[in-house]
């Protein structure tokens, strides 16, 4: 490169000071030609744009740059997602522990901290009692910074459903039908009111099976799908009835879990029954996450759940039998001991049947057919159909009822709310106990009609 004569050695500049200034044109010159080229590469890996002007370009390397910030926020949500090392548990009479002498009234007192399980003290640490994952905090300020829509007041939050069952067959053919026409009656109500669906058969935490297999799934929808504002979990042998009936989201705006059930006969009576698992919202939030942590420490299979069993038979009324501890025990008790921490947050909701007991219903669906109509969820039409005590999937002889009586029961409740579905295509269940359809109308009479 050829200097300006100005630049060369002479009586005006002295040969180091024209040394340096030469050094520097040439860091000068490499340093365009190498802004040149990485221009050359971004471009080559972006695009042109479209028709390859700079407005369509700026667009181009925006995007880029999102999908990149989009991909690291992935990376984070898979950090924070991966599990610690097994902990090594605590001896069982740290975690369940009921002093003796004391009666269902005095050890469900909240004062009575040493007949509490770890969460009776609220302030405690629980790391080692935890058993669905690593303590997760912030979750509430990272969705907003990756999902900055949810601040908008008017959105319509999104849901998913959540639901599953075992990864195996059943042990009767019979059993696995009723799945899949459940599973159906599912995706059904869900493509007519818009709502995502996901059905797990994975055993995410071997240690949570059974009643509580849904703590650790919804613990992992929630850090999965940071867009999703509520989740609702559905049992496999639960039913929707009334396929026009929609959640009155409205109503839930400043809680965040509802679920069936009574005010009096959880915080007062303290009744194993007083609300139902079998079908609940819950919102994906930090506080959702905290109650997840809280509700966990019954759940591990052996020695630790058959004890909490124990406590839970002594410290709630209604009768509830001494067998291993079930999710729905273990979330009375924690509610009714911690009222202050998490009741407020809580909806019992009974104005419709989130979850409605199969005993009490389906016998009457003829007369409901008569005189009333779907949409209402209530005891004139009920949202949904829950078959407790029934294990169809299970040989004869393990559920509470036999095995006819609720197979006849469960057909009846899925045509039941079929006939809601076909009845938009022109078809009917010749009656509630058969699988056979009949066209109801002609085919020109159902052009633009209205599902549901």
């Amino acid at each position: 490169m050829d200097f300006p004569s100005s630049l060369r050695t002479s009586r005006f500049i002295s040969p180091l000071r024209a040394r340096q200034l030469q050094r520097a044109l040439r860091s000068l010159k490499l340093t365009i030609i190498c802004g040149f080229l990485t221009i050359l590469v971004l471009r080559g890996t972006v695009g042109a744009g479209k028709f390859g002007t700079p407005a369509k370009d700026f667009e181009e390397i925006k995007r880029h740059f999102e999908r990149a910030q989009s991909l690291h926020m992935r990376k984070q949500v898979g950090r924070v997602l991966a599990e610690v090392a097994e902990e090594k548990s605590r001896p069982v009479e740290d975690i369940v522990r009921l002093p003796q002498g004391k009666s269902n009234e005095e050890t469900m007192n909240p004062g009575e901290a040493a007949m509490s399980l770890s969460h009776s003290e609220p302030g405690r640490h629980r790391s080692k009692d935890r058993s669905v994952g690593s303590k997760i905090s912030e979750s509430d300020s990272q969705r907003l910074h990756s999902h900055p829509q949810l601040k908008k007041a008017d959105a319509k939050p999104k849901m998913m459903l959540v639901t599953g069952s075992q990864p195996f067959a059943c042990e009767k053919p019979l059993g696995d039908h009723f799945l899949l026409k459940y599973t159906k009656n599912k995706i059904d109500y869900c493509r007519i009111h818009g709502i995502d669906i996901f059905y797990n058969m994975a055993h995410l935490d071997t240690k949570m099976s059974g009643f509580w297999a849904k703590l650790p799934l919804l613990r992992r929808m929630m850090l999965s799908h940071p867009d999703v504002e509520w989740f609702w979990w559905m049992d496999s042998d639960a039913v929707f009835t009334d396929m026009a009936f929609e959640l009155p989201m409205e109503k839930y705006r400043r809680y965040n879990m509802v679920l069936h059930g009574w005010d009096h006969m959880v915080y007062e009576k303290k009744n194993w029954i007083g609300l139902n698992t079998g079908s609940f919202l819950i919102r994906n939030c930090q506080w959702s996450l905290d109650m997840l942590d809280a509700w966990a420490p019954m759940g591990p299979e052996g020695e630790v759940r058959n004890e909490a069993g124990k406590l839970l038979a002594q410290a709630l009324s209604g009768g509830r039998p001494p067998f291993e501890a079930d999710d729905q025990s273990a979330l009375i008790y924690l509610l009714a001991t911690e009222k202050e921490k998490w009741a407020d947050k809580v909806y019992l909701e009974n104005s419709f049947y989130l979850h409605g007991y199969w005993k009490l219903l389906v016998d009457r669906y003829e007369e409901m057919m008569a005189t009333g109509h779907n949409g209402v969820g209530d005891e004139r039409w009920p949202f949904v159909t829950h078959f407790v005590g029934c294990k169809p999937c299970k040989t004869a002889g393990v559920g509470d009822y036999t095995e006819e009586l609720c197979v006849k029961h469960m057909e009846r409740a899925f045509n039941f709310a079929d006939n809601q579905v076909l009845e938009f295509y022109g078809f009917h269940h010749d009656s509630l106990s058969s699988d056979s359809v009949s066209q109801v109308g002609e085919d020109d009479e159902f052009l633009g009609s209205k599902e549901a």
